[in-house]
């Protein structure tokens, strides 16, 4: 199978010649493509790669038991077994993949770490049974894999390089057709590395999410202690996709609100507690993403009143299974787009909060809503999947409830009128939010051990 290029190798690339003194986590949901990821990393970076696939390997009981005194004999004494030259030091490393799987094995996470020599990277889709028996703070750094972004779609079909290098009106005047037709196939397929290959296989995407839909469905009853009825999980799916392309102005009734969309049939009715449930595992899952909301009159922000699905295109096919009609499904995928733009490129870097949020204040509402951390000016984001004017982002500049105005629009439109800026949805990215010019912030100070030297000791 062809191999897809990841960024994420290249945090993968800092974490090895920066922060190797931490065990790496690599977190995601299911098949988005971790262990092929990982894996491709390893060897290109490794003389010894030790992969472990943590659920079926028969010799893992070796490592299970290794304690501080015993683990480096006992990973020696796993890779006798199975064949591999096993050295200890940084040109060796040590993966385990879905270590959700073995609880005994995630607790020892700080040991590998901690005594030996060689690298240490695990996996796992659904890591929040494990984390409940024991959390390995201080010896891990967490990186989190997304399905393949709209970026990466561009590098596969060889657009990235002038992406970046070009303007956005350069972009619009040379190459505008060719980068609005991989944003609308990016929609319809989404990040699913074996759904995007199927395409390019001319096979069937629609088996592929059929198939995605299962696991996810299987994954839901092997790992989640939930207390729900595992024929109700498809109802949830539909009352989750209706719920999003209903709710505009956020709510702060989201269990009760989806509860009430499973009422047409009763035989299905999901309870305000099944619902919660449900909905804290599709989170942990990485299937869906909370967004917050700004109150612009109270100055408040609530963290979780409307959500995304973290991938276009399972959110798509759902939506057209259940029926519900295009025009709805385009501006939610718009809408999506732009949320996952937000939130996976290093969102706390660049933006106060701890994700992204939709504004509203008395009638209007704003699709999105930011705090830039370059020039600490308010950004609203108004998305359009054609070519709508954005009353209420209009209104709220004008009130100066928001510093500028950011139109994300499904057409070839870029421009920039006073604090108003207008660009295409499939270049937003390349947007930066410095507007208002870039705070001077304090450094830190820098002192090194000899600095008081001169001082007379006490």
């Amino acid at each position: 199978m062809e191999y897809i290029k990841r960024f994420v190798e290249e945090d993968f690339k800092e974490w090895k010649e920066r922060y190797s003194r931490f065990a790496l986590e690599v977190v995601g949901c299911r098949q988005v493509g971790k262990t092929t990821t990982v894996l491709h990393f390893a060897k290109e970076n490794y003389d010894t790669v030790i992969s472990i696939n943590v659920g079926a390997d028969t010799n893992i009981f070796l490592l299970e038991q290794a304690n501080e005194h015993n683990v480096v004999d006992a990973l020696s004494e796993y890779c006798r077994r199975n064949g591999i030259t096993f050295v200890n030091d940084r040109r060796t490393v040590l993966v385990m993949d879905e270590i959700q799987e073995s609880k005994m094995l995630y607790e020892r996470i700080r040991i590998f770490n901690r005594c030996l020599e060689c690298d240490v990277i695990v996996t796992g889709s659904y890591l929040q049974k494990a984390r409940s028996y024991f959390q390995p703070m201080g010896d891990i750094m967490k990186i989190e894999m997304f399905p393949l972004s709209y970026e990466e779609y561009l590098e596969y079909f060889g657009l990235y390089k002038p992406y970046k290098t070009s303007s956005t009106e350069q972009l619009c005047d040379k190459y505008l057709n060719e980068f609005k037709a991989v944003y609308e196939l990016y929609l319809q397929v989404g990040g699913y590395p074996s759904v995007f290959i199927s395409y390019l296989e001319k096979n069937s995407i629609d088996k592929n999410f059929e198939n995605l839909i299962d696991i996810i469905f299987a994954e839901f009853k092997n790992n989640a202690d939930r207390g729900a009825d595992f024929d109700k999980i498809d109802q949830m799916f539909r009352a989750a996709c209706k719920f999003l392309c209903n709710e505009k102005k956020g709510n702060r009734r989201v269990v009760e609100t989806i509860s009430k969309l499973t009422e047409q049939d009763k035989s299905k009715r999901i309870s305000s507690k099944e619902c919660n449930n449900l909905l804290a595992w599709m989170v942990e899952a990485h299937i869906i993403n909370y967004c917050g909301r700004y109150d612009l009159r109270t100055e408040e922000f609530y963290p979780s009143e409307r959500f995304y699905f973290e991938d276009v295109g399972l959110f798509n096919y759902l939506c057209k299974m259940y029926g519900i009609r295009q025009a709805t499904i385009d501006g939610i995928l718009a809408e999506t787009f732009v949320f996952k733009s937000l939130a996976e490129k290093n969102f706390s870097e660049r933006f106060y909060e701890e994700r992204p949020a939709f504004a509203t204040d008395a009638d209007y509402e704003l699709d999105f809503c930011v705090r830039s951390k370059i020039d600490d000016k308010l950004y609203g984001i108004e998305v359009k999947s054609g070519n709508g004017q954005g009353v209420s982002a209009n209104k709220m500049l004008e009130d100066r409830k928001i510093d500028y105005v950011v139109f994300a629009k499904g057409t070839g439109s870029v421009g920039e009128v006073g604090e108003k800026y207008t660009i295409p949805i499939f270049f937003f990215n390349k947007f930066t939010f410095d507007k208002g010019g870039v705070v001077e912030r304090r450094e830190l100070p820098r002192i090194d051990k000899d600095t008081f030297k001169y001082l007379d000791a006490f």
